[in-house]
């Protein structure tokens, strides 16, 4: 489990990028503008080139309501505490308790731009765009009863 804990200082607002492809590694990196430079076209499409390959980039906006953080994950463990609703068969108290770890805002974002290979990514047919929405869509209808 993570605990998120708030930073004194953050970088700011960033945009959020989801690529269609998987990287082999979690730490961090030096990326410079030569490796990542989004342009928008004539035609008003977000276009940028990612290891030889074109992509075209769609943004989705997080509702007013809502706030997206970037999180470092970090080895600091946080207070165990029993979940109260952690309950065994029998109605006693579960033994095992999960090991908390603290996350660091790092920067919070109000807009992902999701990238797609071929063609701009829709909401009917991207998962990552469309999961963005349903996502949305069912908190709010969980939290507004």
């Amino acid at each position: 489990m993570l605990a998120i804990k708030a930073q004194s200082q953050t970088t700011g607002k960033v945009t959020a990028n989801l690529l269609p492809c998987r990287i082999n590694h979690d730490g961090e990196v030096d990326a410079s503008d030569r490796h990542w430079q989004p342009t928008t076209e004539t035609d008003g499409k977000d276009t940028v080139h990612y290891r030889g390959r074109k992509m075209f980039g769609k943004a989705v906006n997080l509702p007013e309501s809502y706030e997206g953080k970037l999180l470092k994950i970090t080895n600091e463990k946080v207070e165990e505490r029993q979940d109260p609703m952690d309950v065994d068969e029998d109605g006693s108290e579960a033994d095992d308790t999960e090991q908390t770890f603290a996350a660091v805002e790092v920067s919070q974002f109000d807009k992902m731009m999701v990238w797609s290979h071929g063609t701009v990514p829709e909401s009917s047919e991207d998962p990552y765009v469309k999961g963005v929405e349903e996502w949305i869509s069912m908190a709010e209808a969980i939290h507004s009863t």
